[in-house]
């Protein structure tokens, strides 16, 4: 599952908690910040799920459930990367635009030196700064994740390789061929991979808009729950994280 942070609400928050003397998040402005997922959250992220099988519960309650597991990562003890995002002026703040420059409009022909002069940066400290918060190169975050939509294509809708390889941004099926079965270990015609390198998606935070909507949502890793809450019911899925598109998963962690 994915959500993103709406820095406008992000900031609505900071004003609600105020000048909370037990709320003092120091900034954290490089590198991927990962937060334990406690049971409110777990709680919150298992509600979220129950009421997206319905649309109007979903529009109605999901945004509200959002903030609430936003509120707790940004009272948690890397709220900092959070107060760090509603920043424009730090480095972590340009990186979250171009990441959501990069995940609105990955099929388009997306070039670094745009991307650098969007967020107001020389290509040079683009690179090293982006590094420094996904721990990839631009261009390999790019392909990592049009190969990742590719798939949900392919898996979720049916699409053919060349059919999906085409909306994802590829020229060459032929390239989108190699440079998937270099990544997920197979071919995309393959429909064996479905527990490829990825094997589905994590609760991700990222800086643009706020609604939870089944567009947003990646499949969660299956899995029992360590901790069975009383608001919680157990055997739901576990929450994975995913700095990059590419990193292995670690239970029981939300990135941010």
């Amino acid at each position: 599952m994915c959500l993103n942070v709406d820095t406008a609400s992000l900031q609505d928050l900071l004003i609600e908690i105020g000048d909370d003397e037990q709320f003092q998040p120091q900034p954290l402005t490089s590198g991927i910040h990962s937060a334990w997922l406690t049971e409110p959250m777990l709680c919150a992220a298992e509600r979220l799920l129950d009421v997206m099988t319905q649309p109007r519960d979903a529009r109605v309650l999901g945004p509200h459930i959002v903030r609430e597991i936003i509120y707790y990562v940004l009272t948690g003890p890397i709220g900092g990367a959070l107060l760090s995002l509603v920043s424009r002026q730090t480095q972590f703040s340009q990186i979250a635009r171009a990441l959501q420059r990069i995940e609105n409009h990955f099929a388009d022909n997306l070039s670094v030196d745009a991307l650098a002069a969007e967020v107001n940066m020389s290509v040079s400290a683009f690179h090293h700064n982006f590094k420094a918060v996904t721990q990839t190169s631009p261009l390999q975050y790019l392909k990592r994740y049009r190969l990742h939509q590719a798939r949900l294509l392919m898996l979720h809708d049916g699409l053919k390789a060349s059919a999906a390889a085409v909306r994802v941004g590829y020229e060459s099926p032929s390239q989108f061929s190699r440079e998937f079965k270099r990544y997920f270990g197979v071919t995309p015609g393959d429909r064996g991979e479905s527990g490829a390198s990825d094997g589905g998606g994590p609760f991700r935070l990222t800086g643009s808009g706020s609604s939870p909507e089944r567009d947003n949502v990646r499949p969660v890793s299956a899995g029992v729950s360590s901790r069975s809450p009383e608001c919680c019911r157990t055997g739901r899925e576990t929450v994975r994280p995913s700095a990059a598109p590419s990193e292995s998963p670690s239970p029981d962690l939300y990135d941010v």
